[in-house]
């Protein structure tokens, strides 16, 4: 919905907002995934995330900020973190399927 004009605020509250569009599978019509390439210049985390996660924390300020209230909290493993922001979208109410997949990036001295 967004990529078609939608604000953010109206497609989240948007009835079928979690319509699933796209699926892999047998029955699926089209398997050919998305793939978007990005260039990471400066360290940091890599956050994958399912709807479940997403639904809370909708914006990259709000997925750093909960990274960063992980950290600060004490934890350094992207596992224990992952976990953590799985824990907190439930706390939320967990509606959905939860999955964050993270990653720590440090750039190369080259």
């Amino acid at each position: 919905m967004i990529r078609h004009g939608a604000s953010r605020a109206a497609a989240e509250a948007d009835l079928q907002s979690h319509t699933i569009t796209r699926w892999f599978g047998a029955d699926s019509v089209d398997s050919t995934p998305d793939v978007v390439t990005m260039s990471l210049r400066s360290a940091g985390w890599v956050l994958v995330c399912s709807d479940g996660l997403w639904n809370y924390a909708s914006t990259t300020q709000q997925l750093g900020e909960l990274v960063a209230e992980a950290v600060a909290g004490g934890r350094a493993d992207p596992t224990e973190i992952a976990g953590w922001l799985v824990d907190w979208a439930n706390v939320q109410g967990g509606h959905d399927n939860i999955t964050a997949a993270l990653a720590r990036f440090e750039p190369s001295l080259r």
